[in-house]
């Protein structure tokens, strides 16, 4: 062990020589000298080629050495050498290696840390000129006074290192250096402490059976004669001139190891019961003591980092720990560190291009949903290409280190984006649950935050929630701790949005009581894409009910019965020829699907005139072609279908205008009115609900419904009913029971669409004033914005006289601006408010300070719950059946929360900005990954 005051090299090479620290004045007095006068010498690769072999096949070794050095400057890292306490460098090894004649090796441990050349530090260093006899190299190590983190480890100290024989063997011959060393450190070992030993001259008693006595200029080469100067061909005018020889004024320590020890005393217990047990270290202690670390095989010790000895903690456990941190040595030495500087090796400046090209290629592989098995060809295949490339011919980046970079570093960093915004500013919530057929179930729990920086609300994913059950207490405590675990509190929740199920949006036991039981003031959103597909959807069943046609029944009957068979297909495609029409593939509707009925009702009156022919002749028997072939039998069967193709396009429409990405919260509102008023008119009078609100018309009236002449069915639909009609194929008691089923398919949508929409929500009728088309009209007013600022007092805290005052004044002026004062008027809407959010006035404030704030609380509230069905959609477009395998906990969570993220950024991987902590946490990426699968 080395006193860490500055000298810490020289005096590890003065304890190799004498045993004591005491000879590193002169050792650096030695050193200074040999660089001062030889240092050209330390410029030539020639020379600097011979001491380092390991090296010099791999690059100009002066070069090295320049970047090495603190200074960067080779003549005043020499020149500063003379200065006492002045920590060393590389250069220094390499002129004590001159100055005494005598080997170094370099002992470099194995750290992960891929700046230093540890290929450089880690070797022989060897004097430029060779002698014949040559002693045992000195082992002087590279080291850190307290940083026990490898990942980031710099060394800062130099510690002498021994082979564990020379302490060992102690009656085996040594060398007079050996011999020495042994001594004291049996001399150490024997005394039990660490303490340095101050110099006496009283004589200690020893053995010299084996060796004798002897003296400091023995045990080191005499300089004057024998030390090697490097440098080329020399004339003999510029030789250098002689170092002086070693004082020998300091009489080396004696051998005392084969002093016999005195016998121990048998200390009898005093005390019994509790009293004989020993406290065994707790890796609790850590979080006080960061500096400790148990003892391997001694449960009763700690070791102490700082200092870098052993304590014993058996008596009173932490108050051992305690009494230690109070102790003198451990005060000396925390002292003495607060000095020490730090030797940081130059790092490589191709390391942080090489990162940043692996980080590029893990984020184009998640954009484009590739295989990470591509970047197992991707790696050789750089180097291929790009030969002349230093950092093609430095990546390295297989499919485990992507995987490690994407789990490890760009997941956390988009995560921790994410949460910062939600601690700082409102956020809304979204989830939904999976049909996942496994143990565990996925319900994804999005964000819905407003960017400043981006100038937009975006969604982004904060973790997939995986669990195995569906009660509204396991998902809330799963929403709530993934929330407690990102330090993430309800306070800045303003809304969440879930679909319609009851375990989400019930009165007393659901997801919705529990989230208004710790905030009443978050609002509550059931998807309306969902009400206006189940409007549909109730609607053609009640159709159904008077009609007797089904039309999902029919579609699903005929979409399976082409599926599979190609034979099928091939006989419908002869009768498209036949009626001069393109074949077309038969689409399948799904139930849950919100916009496929529409699509497969529209493709089947395509292929209406061929799908007629081929089942009038068809000849199978099976239940499925019976069935066809009685639906396409009847002639009003296609009547049928014109008819919905008609009447579905009003539920199509609304449910894409509720599927935008972009917020629409403002305009909510009146697309809701506006839907239910298309619905009434299609079956009502129109007096019936002029300057009437929906839920006050009175539509069960049959004196406010329209004939059956004048129910909205489409001209084609009508055109082809009176074809029908005059030339005999169909009757007019099918007419009837046609117009009976559209009053009860619009009736029963009217009816359901009322019922589940929030057409009266305050909401959403308060959050019109943000609509910049809408600022001047009658209904927009100041008492809009109150609302919210009442509504959340925390995240707007206006409502003192003054806020109040100026908040009513930015209102006003809102209300006075013109289109030409906004860029882009008639873009998003979170688009237009980062617009006027950055007006000023003529003082240089914001003109809209305040409202600004209201807004992008107000555009922050969801609309519908379709983000959460498009992280289904990017579920199956990555978990294939080529990737089954993918967890959604991790890999498939982590490739989720990239690609949302990206979403929302402007620039192409290429151009993205990559921050200096994301790289750091990719290069660690691998080395965490290899250690938390170390023992699987």
């Amino acid at each position: 062990m080395s006193l860490g005051n500055g000298n810490c090299f020289f005096n590890s090479v003065s304890i190799l020589l004498t045993g004591k620290d005491e000879c590193a004045t002169e050792m650096r007095a030695r050193c200074a000298l040999e660089l001062a006068r030889n240092y050209q010498a330390y410029r030539d690769d020639a020379v600097l080629g011979k001491m380092l072999p390991m090296y010099k096949q791999k690059r100009s070794p002066s070069a090295f050495i320049e970047t090495m050095t603190e200074t960067l400057d080779l003549t005043e890292e020499i020149l500063q050498t003379a200065r006492d306490y002045r920590y060393c460098s590389f250069i220094h090894m390499m002129g004590m290696v001159n100055a005494l004649d005598m080997c170094i090796f370099s002992v470099y441990p194995m750290v992960s840390n891929p700046c230093v050349y540890r290929d450089f530090m880690h070797q022989l260093i060897v004097p430029s000129e060779q002698s014949e006899e040559r002693s045992e190299p000195l082992q002087i190590m590279w080291s850190h006074t307290s940083n026990t983190n490898k990942r980031g480890w710099d060394p800062n100290h130099f510690v002498p290192c021994v082979p564990a024989s020379s302490i060992v063997e102690s009656t085996k011959p040594r060398s007079s250096v050996q011999s020495k060393l042994s001594s004291f450190l049996t001399e150490v070992t024997t005394s039990g402490s660490r303490r340095k030993r101050k110099m006496t001259n009283q004589k200690v008693p020893q053995d010299t059976s084996h060796e004798k006595k002897v003296p400091l200029t023995e045990v080191n080469p005499p300089m004057a004669s024998n030390v090697k100067v490097p440098r080329k061909e020399a004339s003999p005018a510029s030789s250098p001139s002689k170092v002086p020889p070693m004082s020998a004024s300091t009489t080396p320590p004696q051998d005392i190891s084969s002093q016999k020890a005195s016998p121990k005393k048998d200390h009898r217990r005093k005390y019994h019961g509790s009293m004989k047990y020993k406290t065994k270290f707790s890796s609790s202690w850590t979080q006080a003591y960061p500096f400790i670390q148990p003892v391997r095989n001694d449960p009763y010790s700690f070791l102490c980092t700082v200092c870098n000895c052993t304590v014993s903690c058996s008596h009173q456990g932490e108050r051992d720990v305690q009494r230690h941190c109070e102790s003198t040595k451990h005060t000396k030495t925390c002292n003495a560190l607060k000095s020490q500087p730090t030797v940081r090796p130059q790092q490589d400046p191709i390391t942080d291009k090489v990162t940043t090209a692996e980080v590029r290629m893990a984020l184009a592989l998640v954009k484009h949903n590739a295989s990470f098995a591509m970047a197992d060809t991707i790696s050789p295949l750089v180097k291929t290409i790009f030969p002349d490339s230093n950092i093609a011919k430095s990546y390295a980046c297989a499919r485990t280190k992507t995987t490690s970079i994407i789990n490890l570093a760009l997941k956390p960093h988009f995560r921790s984006a994410l949460v910062e915004q939600m601690k700082t500013g409102p956020y809304s919530l979204a989830t939904d649950g999976s049909n996942d057929e496994g143990i565990s179930k996925m319900n994804p729990l999005t964000v819905r935050v407003y960017d400043v920086n981006e100038g937009k609300v975006q969604t982004q994913l904060l973790d997939t929630c995986m669990s195995t059950g569906a009660t509204a207490e396991i998902l809330f405590e799963n929403i709530n701790n993934t929330l407690s675990a990102s330090d993430v509190t309800w306070d800045n929740c303003v809304g969440i949005s879930l679909d319609n199920a009851s375990v989400n949006m019930g009165k007393r036991n659901s997801i919705t009581s529990r989230v208004l039981n710790i905030n009443p003031s978050v609002y509550v959103n059931g998807c309306p894409c969902h009400i206006v597909h189940n409007t549909a959807k109730k609607a053609a069943n009640s159709l159904c009910a008077v009609t007797g046609f089904d039309v999902e029944d029919f579609l699903v009957d005929l979409y399976f019965w082409f599926d599979k068979s190609s034979k099928r297909k091939a006989g419908l495609e002869d009768f498209c020829k036949f009626c001069k029409q393109e074949y077309r593939k038969i689409l399948k509707h799904v139930s849950t699907r919100w916009l496929s009925l529409l699509d497969a009702v529209t493709r089947a009156l395509q292929q209406y005139a061929p799908l007629k022919s081929y089942f009038s002749s068809l000849s199978e028997k099976a239940p499925r072609a019976l069935r066809l072939a009685k639906v396409f039998e009847d002639p009003m069967t296609e009547v049928y279908l014109y008819f919905l193709q008609c009447s579905l396009q009003t539920f199509v429409s609304f449910n894409l205008y509720l599927q935008r990405e972009e917020p629409l919260i403002s305009t909510l509102h009146d697309r809701i009115q506006s839907f239910l008023r298309q619905l009434g008119c299609k079956f009502m009078k129109v007096n019936a609900m002029a300057d009437v609100e929906p839920h006050d018309v009175d539509w069960d009236n049959a004196d406010n419904q329209k004939s059956d002449i004048q129910l909205e069915i489409g001209l084609a639909t009508k055109g082809l009913l009176l074809k029908y009609l005059n030339d005999g194929s169909v009757s007019p008691d099918q007419v009837d029971t046609f117009y009976s089923g559209v009053k009860a398919f619009y009736s029963r949508a009217w009816e359901y669409g009322l019922e589940k929409l929030p057409h009266s929500d305050p909401v959403l009728q308060n959050a019109s004033f943000i609509n910049f088309v809408n600022r001047r009209n009658d209904d927009c007013s100041f008492s809009q914005v109150e609302f919210f600022v009442q509504r959340h007092p925390n995240l707007l805290p206006f409502a003192d006289p003054a806020h109040r005052n100026a908040l009513c004044d930015e209102f006003h002026e809102y209300q006075l601006l013109r289109a030409e004062d906004i860029p882009d008027c008639d873009s998003r809407l979170d688009a237009l408010w980062f617009h006027i959010g950055k007006l000023t006035c003529g003082a240089g404030g914001q003109r809209f300070k305040l409202l600004s704030q209201v807004a992008r609380l107000i555009l922050t509230l969801p609309h519908s719950n379709a983000e959460e069905e498009r992280v289904f959609s990017l579920v199956r477009k990555n978990k294939t059946c080529f990737r089954p395998n993918l967890d959604p906990d991790e890999t498939l969570g982590s490739i989720i929360t990239i690609k949302l993220a990206m979403a929302g950024k402007q620039q192409p991987v290429a151009k993205m900005e990559l921050p200096p902590k994301l790289l750091k946490d990719a290069k660690r990426a691998t080395w965490e990954y290899n250690k938390s699968h170390s023992s699987k």
